[in-house]
């Protein structure tokens, strides 16, 4: 497996609004549980301050507000169009199908370099009956992040769809190889069910490898 070139680093300073973005990135947990609302209520106001179109505390602001979601992703957009994570916000939030295809397209348009946004469209189209127009982003975004499980069984749905069992089954494998520990039961199941039915449909269930043998006993 050959991983991408790093990009290089480069330093300048953080505005206040990116300061705001990762801490609202966070996981905001203590020990295990949710801190005080009001310490994220705070940042998320205080995130706003700075600039009321402000991606992350817009979408952090929109778990509590279901109802708003929407128009809150469009407030987003609005602000930020440039932002990628804005359009995937917008996707997220729509229940109108051909217009989070639209946001998503927005999103992979605006960075090329995301896996996720070309993982969630390809995902999406997928979805929609348009496996071919989801072929190129599944690629793409499997050379991006070829390590990343979701992302490769991503690519291996599409190929499944479209005909190309023994390929579509050995990027299978390989996504159930490389879930990390700690995954959820329930998304361990679906990779293995894929698995299993590409498996049944065109290829032989891997071997179980065999043991090492003992090592000769000493003369």
């Amino acid at each position: 497996m050959r991983l991408p070139e790093a990009a290089p680093i480069r330093e300048r300073p953080m505005s206040a609004a990116e300061a705001h973005t990762i801490r609202l990135s966070l996981p905001w947990i203590e020990r295990g549980e949710k801190p005080d609302p009001a310490r994220l209520k705070a940042e998320i106001e205080e995130a706003l301050a700075h600039d009321p179109g402000h991606v992350a505390a817009l979408e952090r602001m929109a778990e509590d507000r279901a109802g708003d979601a929407l128009s809150l992703a469009e407030r987003a957009t609005a602000a930020h169009p440039e932002d990628a994570r804005a359009w995937r916000f917008l996707a997220r939030s729509t229940s109108d199908g051909e217009r989070r295809i639209a946001a998503l397209r927005k999103a992979v348009e605006t960075d090329g370099a995301s896996a996720e946004a070309a993982n969630e469209l390809a995902w999406t189209l997928l979805e929609a009956g348009r496996s071919g127009e989801a072929l190129p982003l599944a690629r793409r975004a499997v050379a991006t992040e070829p390590w990343n499980a979701g992302i490769i069984d991503t690519l291996a749905g599409v190929l499944e769809d479209l005909g190309q069992c023994p390929e579509a089954l050995a990027l299978q494998r390989r996504a159930v190889d490389v879930l990390p520990e700690g995954v959820s039961p329930a998304a361990r199941a679906a990779l293995v069910e894929r698995r299993s039915r590409l498996e049944a449909a065109c290829g032989r269930p891997q071997p179980a490898t065999a043991p090492a043998p003992a090592p000769a006993a000493a003369p």
